[in-house]
């Protein structure tokens, strides 16, 4: 089990009150490093609860009676950007897609969903942190560690190592030097993969067409995105569709 130090803090909105308390009980939180911050039945209380004790993680039902899942998350992120936000539905629609992936939502998950799915998704979120910050204190400088999380919130951007070396206040050939020497990859390679795994998880939903999610992860030409996309996975975005 984790130190208490070690916890992520998450709140939890559901207007379904067996469902929520099944969350709260079943769920083995400190086995998986949480710790539950809060539970509550609406949005209006889960953004003023994430206000007052700013957890790491929210996850929220989006249909909720008042302020909707989706509506509180915006809300909740103007407060704690650095916020990580897990969506539940039953019955979700293409709009509520696009605003999560907006948002840069961690995961849409469909109800009914399982406990595994759910403490899945759970578990691969504080990997990630346990990762992150020991990378950021073991391996990367500081100005390579906000090249790499600008990248990974703004990928649907046109992004270039010149316009990432203005940011920084550095010349591009400096960066891509650095980049290359403490990441293993270049900028470019770390731009495609990023893009890649977003469009993946986007195809793996089929909510939306091959011509959406290629604007969505930064491709304005699909034909640009199915040839970069076949060079990353072996499959067009239509063939790893039926696949997934």
């Amino acid at each position: 089990m984790m130190e208490d130090v070690e916890m992520l803090r998450i709140v939890i909105a559901d207007d379904d009150a067996l469902f929520l308390e099944n969350l709260v009980r079943h769920i083995p939180w400190q086995e998986l490093g949480y710790t539950v911050a809060g539970a509550v039945g609406n949005g209006e209380e889960a953004i003023a609860l994430c206000k007052r004790l700013q957890p790491d993680v929210a996850l929220l039902d989006v249909k909720m009676p008042g302020l909707d899942g989706i509506a509180s998350a915006e809300k909740i992120l103007e407060q704690l950007s650095d916020c990580r936000v897990v969506f539940m539905s039953g019955y979700a629609s293409g709009k509520d897609y696009r605003a999560a992936i907006r948002m840069k939502a961690v995961d849409f998950l469909e109800k009914p969903l399982t406990m595994e799915e759910l403490c899945g998704i759970l578990q691969e979120m504080a990997d990630a942190s346990s990762s992150v910050e020991g990378n950021s204190a073991r391996t990367y400088s500081k100005p390579i560690e906000t090249v790499i999380s600008y990248i990974q919130k703004h990928y649907a951007r046109e992004l270039s190592v010149a316009s990432l070396a203005k940011m920084i206040y550095i010349t591009p050939n400096y960066l891509s030097t650095i980049f290359k020497k403490e990441t293993g990859e270049t900028i470019s390679s770390c731009i495609l993969r990023t893009r890649m795994e977003a469009a993946k998880k986007l195809l793996s939903t089929g909510m939306m067409s091959v011509k959406e999610i290629a604007a969505l992860v930064g491709y304005q030409d699909v034909g640009r995105f199915s040839k970069a996309f076949h060079q990353h996975t072996g499959k067009t975005p239509k063939q790893y569709r039926k696949q997934h």
